[in-house]
């Protein structure tokens, strides 16, 4: 028999003061991860302590990158993959492939405005 998982939302702040200061984890995976005791789902934990759980392994971070700055997300750490942006558009995005765990991904501000960025990571474990 199936379990049911029943919703729950989440409503939280990240503060902007410490998004200028690198990446900060807002969403990780539930404790348990997909193995989560009824226990588990019912305390709904995340992995990392302050941030939304989720149910998939799918940690979210974000960062608000001052001009000329760079931060690091570490997916997982022998090969580096960069990513810049003008801040000019608020659809300005890129997709990383070959991406592993440990793999550290560098966020880079090339224009005049500060950038937010949101690393959304699937990378596998």
């Amino acid at each position: 028999m199936e379990e049911i998982l029943h919703p729950v939302y989440h409503h939280e702040t990240f503060s902007e003061k410490e998004k200028s200061k690198g990446f900060v984890k807002i969403i990780s995976p539930l404790k348990g991860e997909k193995e989560a005791s009824n226990e588990q789902e019912t305390r709904v934990e995340p992995v990392v302590e302050g941030t939304i759980p989720i149910h998939a392994d799918y940690p979210v971070g974000a960062s608000i990158t001052a001009r000329s700055s760079i931060f690091v997300w570490n997916a997982g750490a022998d090969d580096a993959v960069k990513a810049k942006t003008d801040g000019k558009s608020e659809e300005d995005g890129a997709f990383l492939s070959d991406v592993d765990a440990e793999d550290e991904l560098f966020f880079e501000s090339i224009g005049g405005e500060e950038t937010e960025a949101v690393s959304l990571d699937a990378s596998p474990k």
